[in-house]
């Protein structure tokens, strides 16, 4: 009898010591948010919230949009809608002449944000059709759940609930009253609900992939419009001010209800679903373009045409310029339909970021998959550096062999199957490119057998399981070899380095995360490699990647109109190099149309950036040599080193090799973009490994791909 008390004692100690843990957790949390808002200087303000202390598995039901399927979307209905003449500074639909906005909700713990979002925008439009801003607009988002047709509690569509509101139209609050459940039958809304239904005359997109902030601002001038964007953790902790992501991982997609903007801030102002007590009495300011909000909004509208077709009568538009340059070209397309064709164009940037950087190098320059920018890499990457074919059929025993540097994302709290967030490996190819597979290290082994950034279908890169790769923090410069004998009967080889990001936790989320480095790699028998790069090569390698990112240096001047049936058109593009460093870039315009046929409208923007004559160099014509010149070296024959003069009368990317009688590559002195001048270097008779050469003659070749200079070398030793 006298243990009850003992062991009633000690549950409420284990539930007192649970909830300190849980409060203590979430202070910490909140604590690291405070501070890397701080950090990056961000304008808003965190807090705990009853969104904050609700358990995870509770709170994730509140992100009720699927962003990954506005990756699918194709011959969308887009709307262009007449430009305003002058858009004010702010507009607020709350107090506009009157309030046109409905009072804030509360979902609860059901992800349905898509049908408040969609009848939030009903019901403002509503009061704005009518022009009665006192009307009393209050629909039910219960119906909708309990219909099926547009989600669930588990989820669901915004434009898949403008289209049952469309067809069957929604009725009033009293007749089904939201119960934040979805098991609720539609046979229980009132008998009649159909009579008191509001219906919309049709919707469309006013927005693409690119979020335009003008377009948005035009479709607000009309009403409220409702958008989705990408929840991250430090966003339940919102309390005011101006949100950007400042830490946390995706927890996935939310539709709200955008009401106006302010220019001051850069920002919309939007109404959320979860109830008054949370954020600015349930509203919330967000920056534009942050977290991909209005990618694809929604709006209903009555003025939309009947559809035409459009061709892309471009290829592709490339560009070569040095630093500095701009120019302008023309995208032609045409409306191949018997209607008017309606249209926008976006540009976006596919990141290729595998580079030969000083940062964080072995020796000299190193291959770096990162971006200058954040010092690291970004969220949802895809990124591929390829060695030319090789020839393996003269080798014994192959290996590859290389210097290895990566801090990634760690691999710590993934569940079953995945084991590791996101990572790097290499792969094999064995018929010239064609196809891949991953291919296993000698040393250090893989930390990962299942990563989820390559393998995940929506926040990866959709490859499946058995992904492996290293994850986490290789704790410095390592030596990695793999064995390749089992290819040394193969001549169409090319090896391919690979980093994979999620799209959820990045170098902006943590700056100590600053990718994939190679260098010094080696291909073929031990002591006699066929294949040498030392990371300062980028023309002799292959760099690729996937994904879209934003393109400041491509510009498109009438990316909006209207195109007669049978009309040829010119859309405007330019591009600038003035950001830009020497390098390659790969861009692309993507159009958006009115069309209900499924096309290819996207157009590759392909720029080639050279350097440009840097101020420190004398441009003097008198100065600039009149070829290019490859003197001999001096002294000649040589024991220990020897000079070597040449001039360059033309800016290129040179290498400068040195090849044994046999022709064997001894040497890559350089392999970089030059300018016009006169130069000298060094070469000291050691090759590539740090190791004297031998006695004998040698070819000094200066190549670039325009010209070939090349002088014979004795060394003696």
């Amino acid at each position: 009898m006298k243990r009850k008390p003992l062991k009633l004692k000690c549950v409420n100690f284990i539930f007192l010591s649970l909830l300190f843990i849980n409060l203590y957790s979430q202070t910490s949390k909140l604590e690291i948010i405070r501070n890397a808002i701080k950090e990056k200087g961000a304008k808003w303000h965190a807090q705990e919230n009853w969104v904050t202390k609700l358990p995870e598995n509770k709170r994730q039901k509140l992100y009720g949009f699927n962003r990954s399927e506005l990756r699918l979307l194709k011959g969308v209905n887009l709307i262009v809608l007449p430009p305003a003449d002058n858009l004010p500074d702010s507009l607020d639909w709350r107090k506009n002449g009157g309030n046109w906005v409905s009072p804030v909700r509360n979902q609860g713990t059901c992800g349905s944000c898509w049908a408040f979002s969609a009848v939030a925008q009903v019901e403002s439009w509503w009061k704005i059709f009518n022009n009665k801003s006192y009307m009393a607009a209050d629909f039910s988002e219960q119906l909708l759940l309990s219909s099926g047709s547009a989600g669930s509690c588990g989820g669901g569509s915004v434009t898949a609930a403008l289209n049952f509101i469309k067809v069957n139209g929604i009725p009033p609050e009293w007749c089904m009253t939201y119960q934040a459940t979805d098991t609720i039958p539609l046979a229980d809304a009132c008998a009649d609900w159909k009579e008191h239904a509001v219906k919309i005359p049709g919707w469309g997109f006013i927005s693409g992939p690119d979020a335009s902030v003008e377009n948005i601002k035009n479709a607000l001038m009309f009403h409220p419009v409702s958008a989705s964007y990408t929840i991250y953790e430090d966003f339940n902790y919102y309390s005011g001010g101006v949100y950007e992501h400042v830490w946390g991982k995706d927890k996935g997609g939310h539709a709200i209800l955008i009401v106006g903007w302010n220019d001051a801030d850069s920002a919309w102002i939007c109404k959320n679903s979860w109830g008054q007590y949370w954020g600015e009495n349930g509203y919330f300011r967000i920056k534009w373009g942050q977290c991909g909000i209005g990618e694809y909004s929604p709006f209903i509208w009555n003025g939309t045409s009947l559809p035409g077709d459009m061709a892309v009568l471009t290829d592709t538009l490339k560009f070569e310029l040095s630093q500095g340059e701009s120019e302008i070209k023309q995208l032609t397309v045409q409306n191949t339909g018997s209607e008017v064709l309606e249209y926008s164009a976006v540009k976006s940037m596919i990141p290729v970021v595998f580079h030969p950087d000083t940062f964080n190098a072995k020796q000299g320059s190193s291959w770096w998959c990162g971006d200058a920018d954040v010092g690291g890499y970004k969220n949802h990457w895809l990124q591929y550096l390829d060695t030319p074919v090789i020839d393996l059929t003269g080798t014994s025993n192959p290996v590859l062999k290389f210097d290895g540097f990566w801090k990634v994302e760690d691999p710590a709290g993934t569940d079953p199957p995945w084991d590791g967030w996101d990572g790097c490996n290499v792969w094999i190819s064995t018929d010239g490119g064609e196809s891949f597979n991953v291919i296993n290290p000698v040393s250090p082994d893989y930390t990962c057998q299942h990563l989820w950034s390559f393998g995940h279908p929506e926040q990866g890169w959709n490859m499946g399981e058995n992904i492996a790769g290293w994850a986490g923090s290789s704790s410095g410069w390592l030596d990695v070899s793999f064995d390749l004998s089992q290819y040394k009967n193969e001549s169409q080889v090319v090896v391919r380095w690979a980093f994979a990001s999620d799209k959820g936790f990045s170098t902006p989320d943590d700056s100590s995360m600053i990718g994939y480095f190679i260098d010094n790699i080696r291909i073929g028998d031990e002591n006699s490699p066929v294949f040498i790069n030392n990371g300062d090569d980028f023309e002799e390698m292959s760099a690729s990647g996937f994904g879209s990112d934003s393109a400041p240096w491509i510009s498109i001047e009438n990316g909006v109109g209207r195109i007669e049936s049978g009309e040829i058109y010119n859309v405007n593009v330019s591009v600038d190099t003035k950001e830009l460093q020497p390098g390659d870039y790969l861009g692309r315009v993507e159009f958006s149309t009115n069309s209900d046929t499924e096309q290819n409208l996207s157009v590759p923007v392909k720029l080639k950036v050279i350097p440009g004559i840097s101020s420190g160099v004398n441009t003097d014509l008198k100065n600039v040599p009149v070829s290019i010149v490859l003197g001999q070296n001096y002294p000649n024959p040589f024991n220990s080193s020897t000079i070597i003069s040449y001039s360059i009368n033309a800016q290129d990317h040179y290498r400068m090799l040195i090849f044994d009688v046999k022709g064997k590559l001894v040497r890559n002195l350089f392999s970089t973009y030059k300018n016009c001048g006169n130069y000298t270097i060094n070469w000291d008779g050691k090759d590539d490994f740090g190791k004297n050469v031998s006695s004998g003659l040698y070819l000094l070749v200066l190549k670039s791909k325009r010209t070939i200079k090349s002088i014979k070398m004795m060394y003696l030793r």
